[in-house]
């Protein structure tokens, strides 16, 4: 995905190199493929690792970006099949907008993903999340399942002293999993 990601950018920003038409295609088509290879169709990374969808969705937001600015076409379903992974962090993130820490994830925050979406789709329960409330509207749902990822969701609401649980119950994952399956997380004001 990162070899992909890097691959796109040289052809949008070298143009000029004899192969990057052909850089271009390639990278394209690996990325479009990852989204299918690598990500559940519930949004879900499949390392089941939050930190690590993190690195999954910023590859993709730059590969968009740059096509935004360079004037790339990229697959029909594209967008639709990013805003799933954006959704996933959305639905997972805790009150405090802090991932939970499954698998082999780090201590780390949502926040920029939210501006980010809110920013792509136009989506105002993102820009609620992004700005603590002062903007846009409440997700719609306070509980939440990602039934391919296992990871089971239920909040009292999407301000920042709500209370949050989460329950993993899915698949080892790949890659950077650890032997946490049955975990509860819980957070609460």
């Amino acid at each position: 995905l990162y070899e992909s990601s890097g691959l796109f950018h040289m052809s949008v920003m070298f143009p000029e190199f004899k192969d990057s038409a052909r850089w271009l295609d390639i990278a394209t088509k690996r990325m479009h493929r990852e989204l299918t290879r690598q990500v559940y169709p519930d949004g879900a990374q499949m390392e089941l690792t939050p930190h690590y969808h993190g690195g999954c969705m910023s590859s993709y937001y730059l590969v968009l970006q740059d096509a935004k600015a360079h004037r790339v076409p990229l697959p029909d379903d594209f967008n639709a099949r990013l805003e799933k992974l954006f959704d996933y962090a959305l639905y997972l993130a805790k009150p405090d907008d802090d991932i939970p820490m499954l698998n082999d994830s780090d201590h780390d925050n949502d926040r920029r993903w939210f501006e980010r979406g809110a920013e792509i789709f136009g989506r105002e329960d993102m820009r609620y999340r992004a700005t603590h409330g002062a903007q846009g509207r409440p997700p719609e749902h306070t509980s939440y399942r990602f039934p391919y990822a296992g990871f089971y969701i239920m909040r009292s609401g999407w301000d920042s002293d709500a209370r949050y649980l989460l329950f993993e119950a899915g698949p080892y994952g790949m890659g950077h999993q650890h032997e946490d399956k049955l975990q509860i997380d819980v957070h609460a004001y």
